[in-house]
């Protein structure tokens, strides 16, 4: 499989899953883990998953939908490639994993 290149939406981010104390991401760990495209360049994927957590109801006042792409390469690191979260309705976020 060939490597996914990142999105105009950010970096890739490369990292271990590990448990957190109260939380299950640091935004230190964030910061600390991202790579640039020339890093991740060459990184071949051994499977990508599109992850949807859809808000509650029919507005798109409130809650925010999490749609995000996250890879895992060969070596079991893992990749966030593509977030596309925002404000949307019930209707709407179906489209992004679809892009």
């Amino acid at each position: 499989m060939q490597a996914c290149r990142p999105t105009g939406l950010g970096h890739p981010l490369h990292a271990e899953a590990a448990p957190a104390e109260g939380g299950v991401w640091k935004r230190e760990w964030i910061d600390t883990a991202r790579i640039n495209a020339v890093q991740f360049f060459g990184i071949d994927m051994a499977r990508i998953v599109v992850s949807v957590d859809a808000a509650d109801g029919e507005s798109t006042v409130g809650d925010q939908t999490g749609v995000i792409r996250v890879g895992r390469d060969f070596d079991r690191q893992f990749y966030v490639l593509a977030d596309r979260s925002g404000s949307m309705g019930a209707n709407d976020w179906a489209l992004p994993p679809a892009d």
